[in-house]
């Protein structure tokens, strides 16, 4: 009986090997702040003065 959610690995390019399983990525990924602006109005500072022609 196999389990195929289960890391397996082999030599050189045999499958997907250890590094492509959940495992890995979560050992892989780096955590980050991510901010989101829900308030969508364009900000002058960022976006620049608006040109009312």
């Amino acid at each position: 009986m196999e389990n195929i959610a289960a890391p397996f690995g082999g030599m050189k390019q045999s499958g997907i090997g250890r590094e492509h399983g959940v495992e890995a990525l979560e050992k892989f990924r780096e955590a980050k702040h991510i901010f989101i602006d829900y308030d969508h109005n364009n900000k002058d500072w960022w976006f620049g003065e608006k040109d009312d022609k």
